[in-house]
């Protein structure tokens, strides 16, 4: 196998290592996500952009959800997912090792 070869097929598992990564940190982020009429579960999106992936919620009270206001505790739902990113990167792992 060539140079060039080996960095391809680098370059493609790396891919597929970043959308593996996201889809599991979207799943995990929407199971943490507390569901009054769903709005808020369904407003996870993300995306691999140059290298970093992104992950968003649009909802115009996710915010609010996740860091609390004075009234309400904080959910953290985002917050705690951000620290399991170590076992979802070994997850991601896995899959693509298959």
């Amino acid at each position: 196998m060539s140079n060039e070869q080996v960095l391809d097929k680098c370059v493609k598992q790396l891919g597929e290592f970043e959308q593996q990564f996201l889809k599991i940190f979207l799943e995990r982020v929407k199971d943490k996500t507390p569901v009054d009429t769903g709005k808020l579960q369904a407003g996870w999106q993300g995306a691999v952009e140059s290298g970093s992936i992104i992950v968003y919620n649009n909802v115009e009270y996710a915010e609010y959800v996740e860091n609390g206001t004075e009234n309400q505790a904080p959910v953290g739902m985002l917050a705690t997912t951000l620290q399991e990113a170590p076992q979802i990167a070994q997850e991601a792992a896995q899959r693509v090792k298959k």
